[in-house]
């Protein structure tokens, strides 16, 4: 069986220390090996679709520095096909994500270049909180936290 990656997580925190949030839940940042990879309020999807833009597959697991065990485990290429999607009703499901318009047919090269020439310097911020460090491997710019209309929730 193959080493599994691991992702680590913390509570994103505002200046006053508490609980960063956006509208779709509490905050995460995400890291791999030591670096950051992303923000989000669903950390281990997110993070699988950073892990397959750097080209990883296989195992991933989703550790805090809390517990003994990992919270969450899954397939890279499996969970960066997935998102979660919650109801009017606040039952919370799994659903095939979809790349944003802006990210669709840019892989690679092509991808870090768009980022590179959308101006910015070190961090993009997406409408719904979630960011990613300009720069970084191309799909850290896939984070997203829109639903498959490209609404906010």
């Amino acid at each position: 069986m193959r080493t599994p990656h691991r992702i680590y997580i913390q509570p994103t925190l505002k200046d006053d220390g508490t609980h960063k949030a956006s509208k779709r839940g509490p905050l995460y940042d995400a890291s791999f090996n030591g670096e950051h990879i992303c923000t989000s309020h669903q950390p281990l999807l997110d993070g699988a679709r950073v892990l397959h833009g750097l080209g990883l597959t296989g195992p991933v697991q989703m550790w805090d520095h809390q517990l003994s065990y990992p919270r969450m485990r899954s397939i890279v290429e499996k969970a960066a096909q997935l998102t979660v999607v919650e109801s009017r009703r606040g039952n919370m499901r799994f659903e095939r994500w979809n790349a944003p318009d802006r990210l669709r047919g840019l892989n690679g090269e092509r991808r870090k270049r768009a980022v590179e020439a959308s101006g910015t310097s070190n961090t993009e911020t997406a409408s719904d909180g979630v960011t990613a460090e300009a720069g970084e491997q191309p799909l850290s710019h896939a984070v997203s936290a829109t639903d498959k209309a490209g609404e906010e929730a």
